[in-house]
């Protein structure tokens, strides 16, 4: 009986961090709305920079966290193909008339860093 119940409460602690993260509202850059967010990134809201002129939009931002920086490509290589976006031969993706160029690589203090850069798609 003893092993039951401490195999059922050992279940419950395991699975409940799983329901959490599933129940989470998908999180977005505050100055690029349709722009995910990956879970356990933080956006750096102060040093973002937007410009929207006649040609479009110019945007810049960045986000960090304690993620490996390949889990963080991986979340992405994955999430902009669904939200419409073409990965190009240069590594950039397009999307209608802008090209989303995303870098993303180890901060000085270890963290990983994502830099977003959104700018309108040369005429041909």
């Amino acid at each position: 009986m003893k092993r039951f119940i401490l195999s059922s409460i050992l279940s419950l602690v395991i699975a409940a961090p799983i329901s959490v993260t599933a129940q989470q509202p998908a999180r977005f850059l505050s100055v690029m709305e349709e722009m995910p967010l990956m879970p356990g990134l933080v956006e750096v809201k102060d040093v973002a920079v937007t410009f929207d002129g006649p040609s479009g939009r110019i945007i810049q931002a960045f986000a960090a966290g304690n993620l490996q920086v390949e889990e963080v490509r991986g979340f992405y290589a994955a999430a902009l193909p669904q939200l419409g976006w073409a990965r190009q031969a240069n590594g950039e993706y397009r999307r209608d008339a802008e090209i989303l160029r995303l870098e993303v690589g180890l901060a000085s203090d270890g963290a990983t860093g994502a830099h977003y850069m959104l700018r309108p798609a040369k005429s041909q």
